[in-house]
């Protein structure tokens, strides 16, 4: 097994590199406008309620990315789509400097700017957790951060006292990594590995096991709400990648492949399986340490997820934080064939970025102006329910248009605190409760099972319900859903009035508003509502 020499860089006092600067604006400036003017997303917009109710935990993730967007919007005193992006913007930013000096220090100052280029030509990294306010932001933010301290001394064969403290910040980072996303542990497993296999040397160091403590301490907090709330959060997950309560199911196979395969940029998945294939052709040149912690890190938690996507649906971006450990080692190889043909390397990566900035500007523009019109039928209840992208336009629109009906239906600014909007389902109820319900002071409940509602069974209980006068139901043409469910609850169900939501000067769809007229037998919204 060849050895490689780490050289010992500092993060913060190593020079910078005006290359590296400019890469960093560029992109930076790229992304603000987008995220300007793109409206919030199903999953983005629900987690604003993590910052709007912070807890401990919540139930489809831990608190990080609820903690991230408090910090960036003031604690909710700064309202609009930047401020919430704000800090995937600015971690992702910090993500590629992390990245750019790590690779500098256990390969080259080449093989760094071939690691940030494929960085923010990936979909995942630069745009799903660079971009969207997602829990990947933080997630991939605090794993860069614990494999930049792991990489250098988990590999040496004689760990000195700088060595002990990067295991030690280690366990920090890897604890909250975890407190973003639950599958952060694989980072431990990856070390562990690599440790039984190949440097039983830290099995010594108490350093190893007080960094395991760290990660415990950091996960306390989520095991604690947790057990006050049944383990609600570890069921849910565990029910989402079950396995053998289902048959093989090659359709989300493929789908979890595919996913992966375009999410990562197609040019640099190519990149990624020439570089395993090379290693693996290659063994006693390329599997030296540092790679073969590399592949520990990240190979496993691809696998499994893959594995999983025999069974159950399975979301592409679970496995996206081990392709960090794929950029990394590909940058190795990138350098190398740089050595003999710099033309077919920057073509390479020319193709990859370019694919990244044509798709980054036509999502865009699709998104914003419906450049390709899927809806056929102008009439139809269900308008624009097969274009995903109005799941990120018109809730403005929506805002505004449900503003004046209120103002037609003669209800003042002072009486919107007893108005109640409901809804059936977390999605499209944080959007309306985004867009229309709190900037108008107006309290929202979505009514359903907990699988439904998510966090709304909290919020629900959190918001007082004593003086509303008036109900709405809102729903819309892309998820339709008709308020007859909540016909035992409700004497009467009044259509009142159909919002029209224009992109392009044309009717991409359509917001349906009810009035629900609730049973004198019950309190509106009360905890007598079997679904509480």
């Amino acid at each position: 097994m060849t050895s490689i020499k780490i050289r010992n860089y500092n993060l913060i006092n190593d020079r910078w590199e005006l290359p590296l600067l400019l890469i960093l604006v560029s992109n930076l400036i790229i992304k603000i406008i987008p995220a300007s003017f793109l409206e919030l997303g199903n999953d983005e917009v629900y987690y604003w309620t993590y910052a709007l109710f912070p807890d401990l935990s919540h139930f489809d993730h831990p608190p990080m990315v609820g903690f991230l967007i408090q910090l960036f919007t003031l604690n909710n005193s700064l309202h609009g789509e930047l401020f919430m992006r704000a800090g995937p913007l600015i971690l992702s930013s910090l993500n590629i400097i992390i990245l750019f000096y790590l690779v500098k220090r256990v390969y080259s100052r080449s093989s760094a700017y071939f690691a940030v280029i494929m960085y923010i030509s990936s979909f995942y990294f630069n745009i799903i957790s660079g971009l969207f306010i997602l829990p990947d932001a933080p997630q991939v933010f605090f794993v860069l951060l614990a494999l930049y301290h792991a990489l250098p001394s988990v590999t040496t064969k004689i760990p000195a006292r700088r060595d002990n403290i990067n295991i030690l910040l280690f366990g920090f980072f890897t604890g909250l990594a975890f407190l973003s996303k639950y599958h952060s542990l694989f980072l431990w497993f990856g070390m562990g590995l690599y440790i039984l296999f190949h440097n039983r040397t830290w099995l010594k160091k108490p350093a190893l096991y007080i960094s395991v403590i760290l990660t415990l301490i950091l996960m306390m907090p989520v095991i604690y709400w947790n057990y006050n709330n049944d383990f609600i959060s570890f069921t849910f997950q565990g029910n989402r990648i079950g396995l053998f309560q289902n048959q093989f199911n090659f359709t989300s196979f493929m789908q979890f492949n595919l996913g992966q395969f375009f999410y990562q940029n197609p040019v640099l998945f190519v990149i990624y399986s020439i570089t395993l294939i090379s290693i693996l052709r290659n063994k006693q040149e390329q599997l030296n340490p540092i790679n073969l912690y590399l592949l520990y890190s990240g190979i496993p938690l691809i696998l499994i997820f893959t594995f999983f996507s025999l069974f159950r649906s399975a979301l592409p971006h679970w496995s996206g934080p081990a392709f960090i450990c794929l950029i990394i080692l590909s940058s190795k190889y990138l350098a190398d064939i740089y050595i003999i043909s710099r033309v077919k390397v920057k073509r390479i990566l020319s193709m990859g970025l370019g694919l990244f900035v044509i798709l980054l500007v036509f999502g865009t523009l699709q998104i914003k102006f419906g450049l390709i019109n899927n809806n056929n039928d102008s009439m139809s209840e269900f308008r624009g329910e097969n274009d995903f992208t109005l799941d990120m336009y018109g809730w403005q629109q929506a805002g505004e248009s449900f503003h004046q009906f209120l103002d037609k239906e003669g209800i003042s600014k002072e009486d919107h605190n007893h108005i109640a909007i409901i809804s059936n389902n977390w999605f499209p109820a944080a959007h309306i409760d985004y867009y229309i319900a709190y900037p108008l002071n107006i309290k929202l409940y979505a009514l359903g099972s907990i699988e439904r509602i998510h966090k709304y069974y909290w919020i629900n209980k959190a918001r007082k319900d004593d003086e509303i006068d008036k109900v709405y139901y809102i729903t819309d043409s892309r998820n339709y859903h008709s308020p007859k469910e909540y016909e035992n609850l409700f004497s009467e169900i009044i259509p009142k009035d159909t919002l029209n939501i224009f992109r392009n000067h044309q009717v991409a769809k359509m917001v349906y508003v009810y009035e629900m007229i609730p049973s004198k037998n019950i309190t509106i919204l009360s905890s007598q509502f079997p679904w509480f």
